[in-house]
Parts: C-alpha cells; sequence; structure tokens
C-alpha cells in the first residue's frame, strides 16, 4: 500500500530538510530573492546568479551588506537598482 503524505507537512519537511543541511549560503539567500521571490529576467537561473554572486564575493565585494539592501526592497525594481548601484560603487578615498 502506497501512502500519500498531506501536503500540509510539506514546508515541515522542507524545514527539516534545510535545518539537516545547514543554513543558506549568502549568495544561495541573495539568489533566492532575486530568482524566485522577485523572479527577474536579470537572473534567468540559480545557477547562473550563484556563478555571478560567487565571483562577486570572491572579489571582495560585501555580499551580506547586499542581501540585506535586497531583502529591503521588497522585490522594488527602482531599489534592486539602487542595492547593485551602491554595492558597485567606488570606493571613496
Amino acid at each position: 500500500m502506497i501512502r500519500i503524505l498531506p501536503l500540509a507537512l510539506l514546508p515541515m519537511l522542507t524545514a527539516c530538510e534545510t535545518a539537516a543541511t545547514g543554513p543558506l549560503s549568502t549568495c544561495e539567500a541573495l539568489c533566492g530573492e532575486l530568482v524566485t521571490e522577485c523572479a527577474y529576467d536579470a537572473y534567468p537561473s540559480m545557477d547562473s546568479c550563484m556563478q555571478g554572486c560567487n565571483h562577486l564575493a570572491e572579489t571582495g565585494a560585501d555580499v551580506d551588506a547586499r542581501l540585506a539592501c535586497v531583502q529591503a526592497a521588497q522585490c522594488d525594481t527602482f531599489a534592486v537598482v539602487a542595492c547593485e548601484r551602491t554595492a558597485t560603487a567606488a570606493p571613496q578615498r
């Protein structure tokens, strides 16, 4: 006999899976916002977003600040663009 779990249990299973595999990386969280939540065409897939984000992190970009800014923007396109401009601005000397 095949047992089917009620859909109400799905969020609990997902939460257990996330807890078992550890917290999301900053890039995973950032790309989740841009690709999944906001669904921007500029970020067509998680893979392409992750490649770009990891490159930024490797070159010293403050990915944590970018994530905080994008989350605060709540998918407002102009606010997300402002996050990108702020994050890529040349440092003041």
